[in-house]
C-alpha cells in the first residue's frame, strides 16, 4: 500500500506542486485583501477620532474667543472700534486661523476625511466674508507672519469653496 502511494505521488508530483502553488497564491491574495481592509478600517477609525477631537477643540476655542476676544463693533468694522478692542479681535481671529492651519496639516497627512476637510475649509473661508478678517490676513502676510504654506492653505481651501 505504501509503495502504491509513493508511486502515485511520484507520478503526480508536478501536478501536486502546481496545485499547492495555486492554493498558496490564493491564500496570499486573500490575506493581502483582508490586511488591506483592516488597514482601511483602522485609518477611518483614526480619522473619526481626530475629527471628534478637532470638533471638540474648535467648540472650546470659539467659546473662548467669543467670550474673551471678539468685540462686535470690530467684527462689523464699525468706526467705534478702539485700538485695544481691535487688537483683541485680531488676536482671536489669529487663534482661529492658527487652528485651521493645524487642521490643514492634518488633512495633508490624511489624518481627517475629505468630507471633514471640506467642512473645515468652508468654515475657514467663511471668515473672509468679514473685512476685518481679510485685513488681518493681509497684514499678517505682508509682515511675513503667514508663510507660503498658509497662503497655499487659503488658496486650496478657498478657491474650491
Amino acid at each position: 500500500m505504501v509503495a502504491v502511494a509513493q508511486n502515485f505521488l511520484s507520478k503526480r508530483k508536478d501536478e501536486i506542486s502546481g496545485i499547492a502553488a495555486i492554493v498558496g497564491l490564493v491564500i496570499g491574495v486573500v490575506g493581502f485583501g483582508l490586511t488591506t481592509c483592516q488597514l482601511m478600517k483602522a485609518t477611518r477609525q483614526l480619522q473619526s477620532s481626530n475629527e471628534y477631537n478637532i470638533r471638540k477643540d474648535l467648540r472650546e476655542l470659539v467659546q473662548n474667543v467669543r467670550a474673551n476676544h471678539f468685540k462686535d463693533s470690530c467684527l462689523r468694522s464699525a468706526p467705534d472700534c478702539d485700538p485695544a478692542a481691535q487688537a483683541s479681535t485680531d488676536f482671536g481671529l489669529g487663534l482661529l486661523f492658527n487652528f485651521h492651519h493645524s487642521v490643514f496639516l492634518q488633512s495633508e497627512a490624511h489624518g481627517i476625511s475629505e468630507q471633514f476637510q471640506k467642512q473645515m475649509a468652508r468654515d475657514f473661508c467663511g471668515w473672509f466674508n468679514l473685512a476685518v478678517a481679510k485685513d488681518l490676513w493681509d497684514r499678517q502676510t505682508k509682515a511675513g507672519n503667514y508663510d507660503s504654506e498658509r497662503q497655499r492653505m487659503r488658496r486650496e481651501w478657498c478657491d474650491r469653496v
